[in-house]
Protein backbone atom coordinates (compact mmCIF):
# COMPACT_ATOMS: atom_id res chain seq x y z
CA UNK A 1 0.00 0.00 0.00
CA UNK A 2 1.20 3.11 -0.98
CA UNK A 3 2.22 6.12 1.89
CA UNK A 4 1.72 9.95 1.60
CA UNK A 5 4.48 11.49 1.60
CA UNK A 6 6.48 12.80 4.40
CA UNK A 7 5.55 16.55 3.77
CA UNK A 8 1.89 15.23 4.01
CA UNK A 9 2.17 13.13 6.55
CA UNK A 10 3.41 15.44 8.98
CA UNK A 11 0.63 18.22 9.01
CA UNK A 12 -2.23 16.13 8.99
CA UNK A 13 -0.63 13.73 12.05
CA UNK A 14 -0.44 17.36 13.58
CA UNK A 15 -4.04 18.40 13.38
CA UNK A 16 -4.87 15.77 16.48
CA UNK A 17 -8.46 14.07 17.05
CA UNK A 18 -10.46 16.94 17.18
CA UNK A 19 -9.61 17.99 13.85
CA UNK A 20 -10.15 14.62 12.59
CA UNK A 21 -13.71 13.90 14.49
CA UNK A 22 -15.55 17.08 13.94
CA UNK A 23 -14.36 16.75 10.08
CA UNK A 24 -15.74 13.12 10.14
CA UNK A 25 -18.60 14.23 11.66
CA UNK A 26 -19.72 17.40 9.36
CA UNK A 27 -18.81 14.50 6.56
CA UNK A 28 -21.53 12.50 7.66
CA UNK A 29 -24.06 15.37 7.92
CA UNK A 30 -23.49 16.15 4.41
CA UNK A 31 -23.59 12.91 3.25
CA UNK A 32 -26.81 12.52 5.18
CA UNK A 33 -28.18 15.43 3.90
CA UNK A 34 -27.62 14.14 -0.05
CA UNK A 35 -29.16 11.43 0.50
CA UNK A 36 -32.21 12.85 2.28
CA UNK A 37 -32.20 16.17 -0.65
CA UNK A 38 -32.30 12.73 -3.40
CA UNK A 39 -35.15 11.29 -1.35
CA UNK A 40 -36.99 14.51 -1.91
CA UNK A 41 -35.66 15.88 -5.46
CA UNK A 42 -33.76 18.63 -4.32
CA UNK A 43 -29.54 17.53 -3.22
CA UNK A 44 -30.02 21.50 -1.22
CA UNK A 45 -33.46 20.87 0.04
CA UNK A 46 -31.69 21.01 3.96
CA UNK A 47 -29.48 23.94 3.07
CA UNK A 48 -32.13 26.32 2.61
CA UNK A 49 -32.86 29.04 4.62
CA UNK A 50 -34.07 27.95 8.22
CA UNK A 51 -33.87 24.46 7.01
CA UNK A 52 -31.60 21.96 9.43
CA UNK A 53 -28.21 22.60 7.90
CA UNK A 54 -28.34 26.20 7.84
CA UNK A 55 -29.07 26.27 11.77
CA UNK A 56 -26.29 23.92 12.15
CA UNK A 57 -23.80 26.23 10.27
CA UNK A 58 -25.00 28.88 12.85
CA UNK A 59 -24.25 26.77 15.98
CA UNK A 60 -20.58 25.99 14.47
CA UNK A 61 -20.07 29.60 13.96
CA UNK A 62 -21.25 30.43 17.14
CA UNK A 63 -19.11 27.88 18.77
CA UNK A 64 -16.21 29.09 16.68
CA UNK A 65 -17.11 32.69 18.14
CA UNK A 66 -17.06 31.43 21.48
CA UNK A 67 -13.93 29.00 20.71
CA UNK A 68 -12.04 32.48 19.47
CA UNK A 69 -13.13 34.54 22.84
CA UNK A 70 -11.32 32.14 25.46
CA UNK A 71 -8.52 32.17 23.70
CA UNK A 72 -8.25 36.20 23.67
CA UNK A 73 -9.62 35.63 27.18
CA UNK A 74 -6.09 33.53 28.10
CA UNK A 75 -3.62 35.54 26.08
CA UNK A 76 -4.73 39.21 26.28
CA UNK A 77 -2.52 41.13 28.64
CA UNK A 78 -4.46 43.04 31.94
CA UNK A 79 -5.04 45.74 30.94
CA UNK A 80 -6.64 45.48 27.90
CA UNK A 81 -3.81 46.55 25.13
CA UNK A 82 -4.99 48.10 21.54
CA UNK A 83 -1.88 46.60 19.91
CA UNK A 84 -1.03 43.33 21.16
CA UNK A 85 -1.40 40.39 18.78
CA UNK A 86 -4.10 38.55 20.86
CA UNK A 87 -6.42 41.13 19.54
CA UNK A 88 -6.70 38.94 16.55
CA UNK A 89 -9.06 36.45 18.64
CA UNK A 90 -11.38 39.47 19.28
CA UNK A 91 -11.80 40.02 16.07
CA UNK A 92 -12.28 36.26 14.65
CA UNK A 93 -14.67 36.15 17.91
CA UNK A 94 -16.60 38.94 16.90
CA UNK A 95 -16.71 38.48 12.99
CA UNK A 96 -17.85 35.08 13.45
CA UNK A 97 -20.85 36.23 15.08
CA UNK A 98 -21.84 38.79 12.51
CA UNK A 99 -21.11 35.51 10.34
CA UNK A 100 -24.03 33.69 12.19
CA UNK A 101 -25.66 37.01 11.90
CA UNK A 102 -25.55 36.81 8.74
CA UNK A 103 -26.42 33.27 8.13
CA UNK A 104 -29.78 33.19 10.28
CA UNK A 105 -30.71 37.11 8.62
CA UNK A 106 -29.05 36.84 4.92
CA UNK A 107 -27.87 40.48 6.08
CA UNK A 108 -25.59 40.09 2.91
CA UNK A 109 -29.08 39.92 0.69
CA UNK A 110 -30.10 42.92 2.34
CA UNK A 111 -27.61 44.87 1.98
CA UNK A 112 -27.36 43.98 -1.75
CA UNK A 113 -30.99 45.28 -1.62
CA UNK A 114 -30.00 48.33 0.25
CA UNK A 115 -27.27 49.30 -2.51
CA UNK A 116 -29.77 48.35 -5.42
CA UNK A 117 -32.23 51.06 -3.45
CA UNK A 118 -29.92 53.96 -2.38
CA UNK A 119 -28.17 54.32 -6.07
CA UNK A 120 -31.27 53.53 -8.24
CA UNK A 121 -29.73 50.25 -9.82
CA UNK A 122 -32.16 48.49 -12.17
CA UNK A 123 -31.52 44.61 -11.07
CA UNK A 124 -29.57 42.74 -13.77
CA UNK A 125 -27.89 39.17 -13.82
CA UNK A 126 -24.42 41.14 -13.31
CA UNK A 127 -25.61 43.67 -10.20
CA UNK A 128 -27.61 40.23 -8.87
CA UNK A 129 -24.22 39.20 -8.06
CA UNK A 130 -23.52 41.75 -5.87
CA UNK A 131 -24.55 39.99 -2.65
CA UNK A 132 -21.41 36.98 -4.07
CA UNK A 133 -19.07 39.68 -3.93
CA UNK A 134 -20.15 41.02 -0.20
CA UNK A 135 -19.60 37.43 0.48
CA UNK A 136 -16.20 37.69 -1.21
CA UNK A 137 -15.26 40.76 0.65
CA UNK A 138 -15.55 39.01 3.92
CA UNK A 139 -13.07 36.46 2.98
CA UNK A 140 -10.62 39.23 1.66
CA UNK A 141 -11.09 40.65 5.23
CA UNK A 142 -10.79 37.72 6.78
CA UNK A 143 -7.58 37.08 5.20
CA UNK A 144 -6.10 40.48 5.39
CA UNK A 145 -6.48 40.21 9.35
CA UNK A 146 -4.78 36.97 9.43
CA UNK A 147 -1.70 38.69 7.35
CA UNK A 148 -2.00 41.86 9.77
CA UNK A 149 -1.30 39.21 12.71
CA UNK A 150 0.50 36.59 11.12
CA UNK A 151 3.01 36.73 13.59
CA UNK A 152 -0.01 35.59 16.27
CA UNK A 153 -0.45 32.59 13.91
CA UNK A 154 3.00 31.55 13.87
CA UNK A 155 2.99 30.91 17.47
CA UNK A 156 0.68 27.55 16.69
CA UNK A 157 2.35 25.62 13.58
CA UNK A 158 -0.20 23.12 13.74
CA UNK A 159 -2.76 25.97 12.35
CA UNK A 160 -1.37 26.81 9.64
CA UNK A 161 -2.63 23.69 7.16
CA UNK A 162 -5.93 24.07 8.63
CA UNK A 163 -6.69 27.68 7.86
CA UNK A 164 -4.93 26.56 4.23
CA UNK A 165 -7.33 23.99 4.29
CA UNK A 166 -10.44 26.17 5.19
CA UNK A 167 -9.99 29.04 2.68
CA UNK A 168 -9.72 26.49 -0.05
CA UNK A 169 -12.76 25.15 0.93
CA UNK A 170 -13.68 28.95 1.04
CA UNK A 171 -12.46 30.30 -2.17
CA UNK A 172 -14.22 26.66 -3.82
CA UNK A 173 -17.64 28.21 -2.15
CA UNK A 174 -17.51 31.70 -3.02
CA UNK A 175 -16.61 30.76 -6.77
CA UNK A 176 -19.42 27.99 -7.14
CA UNK A 177 -21.95 30.95 -5.33
CA UNK A 178 -21.52 32.97 -8.06
CA UNK A 179 -21.58 30.51 -10.69
CA UNK A 180 -24.88 29.01 -9.08
CA UNK A 181 -26.52 32.77 -9.22
CA UNK A 182 -29.33 31.53 -11.60
CA UNK A 183 -28.89 28.80 -14.33
CA UNK A 184 -27.65 30.66 -17.72
CA UNK A 185 -23.86 29.76 -17.03
CA UNK A 186 -25.07 25.56 -16.43
CA UNK A 187 -27.31 25.72 -19.14
CA UNK A 188 -24.22 27.62 -21.32
CA UNK A 189 -21.84 25.29 -20.62
CA UNK A 190 -23.74 21.55 -20.31
CA UNK A 191 -27.12 22.45 -21.91
CA UNK A 192 -30.46 22.49 -21.56
CA UNK A 193 -31.15 19.10 -20.45
CA UNK A 194 -27.84 18.55 -18.42
CA UNK A 195 -27.29 22.66 -17.11
CA UNK A 196 -29.95 22.37 -14.21
CA UNK A 197 -28.86 18.87 -12.98
CA UNK A 198 -25.16 20.10 -12.74
CA UNK A 199 -26.34 23.34 -11.39
CA UNK A 200 -28.06 21.25 -8.53
CA UNK A 201 -25.01 19.45 -7.77
CA UNK A 202 -22.72 22.41 -7.64
CA UNK A 203 -25.42 24.10 -5.20
CA UNK A 204 -24.80 21.11 -2.70
CA UNK A 205 -21.11 21.39 -2.90
CA UNK A 206 -21.29 25.02 -2.54
CA UNK A 207 -23.27 24.56 0.99
CA UNK A 208 -21.16 21.97 1.70
CA UNK A 209 -17.87 23.32 1.53
CA UNK A 210 -18.77 26.17 4.26
CA UNK A 211 -20.06 23.93 6.45
CA UNK A 212 -17.08 21.54 6.00
CA UNK A 213 -14.54 25.17 6.52
CA UNK A 214 -16.94 26.11 9.75
CA UNK A 215 -15.86 22.60 10.91
CA UNK A 216 -12.14 22.91 10.20
CA UNK A 217 -11.78 26.38 11.91
CA UNK A 218 -13.46 25.06 15.04
CA UNK A 219 -11.48 22.11 15.71
CA UNK A 220 -7.88 24.77 14.75
CA UNK A 221 -9.14 27.15 17.25
CA UNK A 222 -10.16 24.57 19.79
CA UNK A 223 -6.32 22.77 19.24
CA UNK A 224 -5.27 26.50 20.18
CA UNK A 225 -7.29 26.66 23.23
CA UNK A 226 -5.81 23.34 24.29
CA UNK A 227 -2.58 24.39 23.64
CA UNK A 228 -2.86 27.59 26.23
CA UNK A 229 -3.88 25.01 28.65
CA UNK A 230 -5.39 27.70 31.98
CA UNK A 231 -4.93 31.55 32.21
CA UNK A 232 -2.46 31.04 35.58
CA UNK A 233 -0.16 28.61 32.98
CA UNK A 234 -0.31 30.82 30.16
CA UNK A 235 0.89 34.34 32.64
CA UNK A 236 3.51 32.25 34.27
CA UNK A 237 5.07 30.57 31.58
CA UNK A 238 7.83 33.23 30.28
CA UNK A 239 8.51 31.70 26.93
CA UNK A 240 4.88 32.57 26.08
CA UNK A 241 5.41 35.84 27.52
CA UNK A 242 8.78 36.34 25.37
CA UNK A 243 6.42 35.36 22.11
CA UNK A 244 4.30 38.06 22.36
Amino acid sequence: MHRLPPQFQAPLKSQGRPFWFVLLFNLSLVVAAAIFGAAHGDLSVLFREEALMTWWSTVQMIAIAIVAGLIFRKRSPKPFTWGHPSNLWLIISIGFVFLAADEILTLHEIFDEIIHSVLNWEETSLSDRLDDALVGGYAAIAACLLYRYRQELKRYAFLLPSLFLSFLLIGLMISLDAATNGDSFFIWLFGEQLGPTVLSYAAFVEDSCKVLAQGVFLSAFYRVLQSLGTPKQVDSNPQLEKAN
